[in-house]
């Protein structure tokens, strides 16, 4: 089972397969400023598995997402569909999407193109994307995307997409001024500064961004006019963008509730979500609040696993146990712990602050005194030397492959990365060598 809150990302094998099969393929092509991947890879979202086509060795082909149509879709719903997943991954990586066209065929056809940027294929994540929106705020998001991605071509188009939004849920020029004129102060500092210069000419902001900018783009012969062949009117508009840009993601924020991606990475609820579902609501609400639990109240009947983003999987950290060992102002300390008892790892969920710690620095580690515990000690510098190199720990409920927490991309403080990793690579080696000499 997987939560909305997680984008599955498939590598390998299966990808090759899914591509190798013939049907009905549409491509959706576009120009991104997003890092695009050199391979092809899977997500899935909504119930439908999205072949991102990476740039190849060649790098020679438009960014794209293709999708192998089903017996029982048709063309139009997917296009309608892949559009949607274009103002999504807009909305959700702050990054512009510009639609080039559709291509396709009984196997996934690309647009050839040399100019698409690229990174590599384990650098590409999608960590959010809004989902199950309905048309009206998959509507907001589309005009969002069509705003950025004419953010540095057509000034003037671009500021009345973002503007469309406001005007979306506020019908009349009335409503839509006096919404500005409540929600301006929420803008940051960066866009109080226009916003004052504007101001200090005796011009109220929202009858500014109303009849000199929204009225001024939309219709002409009235007085002031955009003109696009006034340099000084793309020079206004330029500075102004910025500031209907946040006003439409405010609006889309609040009336649609729809996270930022930096909301999301300030909330930070992904990393206890899953914990939190399989919790008795009246023990976690006991928690939360400071109340008295016993370690009883709040046994494990599953096994979890510790692993890396990727889902790079290691022996040791699989199916461990897990037990209660201190509960305190909205502090669970589990201990997860080995079947043979020879390795444990204590864990933290801090309710209180949404926050999951695996202590990866205090593991309890067997001595190398046999083959078994050798091999335990090999395993776990191999992870540790993965996690520094801006790791994501993600844990699962083994049986049933359920993500119960994930975390953000290490960042090591004080730390040699690639001295470390070269001690790391060194034991590993001289462990392997006392492994393999045991009989």
């Amino acid at each position: 089972m997987k939560q909305e809150w997680y984008i599955n990302h498939i590598f390998g094998d299966p990808v090759e397969d899914y591509k190798k099969q013939s049907g009905h393929w549409i491509v959706c092509n576009f120009e991104t400023n997003m890092g695009w991947p050199d391979n092809d890879l899977i997500i899935e979202t909504e119930g439908k598995q999205l072949l991102i086509l990476g740039l190849g060795p060649e790098r020679n082909k438009l960014p794209a997402i293709g999708y192998l149509l089903q017996e029982d879709e048709n063309i139009k719903d997917i296009r309608f569909f892949l559009n949607q997943l274009l103002s999504r991954l807009t909305w959700a990586t702050g990054s512009h999407f510009r639609f080039e066209g559709y291509t396709g065929g009984s196997f996934p056809i690309r647009t050839i193109n040399n100019k698409a940027y690229t990174v590599g294929t384990y650098g590409f994540q999608i960590s959010y994307l809004p989902q199950n929106l309905n048309q009206e705020a998959l509507l907001a998001l589309a005009l969002f995307r069509d705003g950025q991605s004419l953010y540095n071509i057509h000034e003037g188009y671009s500021f009345l997409s973002f503007y469309k939004i406001i005007n979306l849920v506020k019908k009349t020029g009335k409503q839509q001024k006096s919404w500005v004129k409540k929600n301006i102060n929420r803008l940051n500092a960066t866009h109080q500064k226009r916003i004052n210069e504007i101001q200090n000419d005796g011009t109220a902001i929202d009858e500014y961004l109303y009849e000199s900018c929204r009225c001024a783009v939309a219709h002409a012969g009235i007085d002031p006019t955009i003109n696009p062949d006034n340099p000084e009117d793309s020079i206004r508009l330029q500075k102004d963008l910025p500031i209907i840009r946040a006003l439409s993601k405010v609006m889309i924020k609040d009336h649609y509730n729809i996270q930022t991606r930096s909301d999301v990475y300030n909330d930070h609820l992904y990393e206890l979500a899953g914990f939190k579902e399989i919790i008795n609501d009246s023990i976690l609400d006991k928690i939360k609040n400071n109340e008295l639990v016993s370690r009883r109240e709040l046994e494990w009947d599953t096994r979890i696993s510790i692993r890396l983003w990727c889902d790079k999987r290691y022996n040791l950290l699989e199916g461990l146990n897990v037990k209660t060992k201190k509960i305190n102002e909205g502090i669970v300390e589990l201990q997860a712990y080995s079947d043979d008892n020879l390795f444990s790892i204590p864990v933290y969920l801090d309710f209180n602050q949404e926050r999951l710690y695996i202590d990866y620095e205090n593991p309890r580690l067997p001595k190398p005194l046999n083959k078994i515990a050798t091999n335990h000690i090999i395993i776990w510098k191999t992870f540790f030397q993965e996690l520094i190199c801006n790791g994501i720990i993600e844990v699962w409920k083994t049986d049933e492959q359920y993500l119960l927490g994930r975390k953000d991309p290490l960042e090591p403080i004080n730390v040699a990365i690639d001295k470390t990793c070269e001690v790391l690579s060194s034991q590993i080696e001289e462990l392997e060598k006392i492994r393999d000499s045991y009989i």
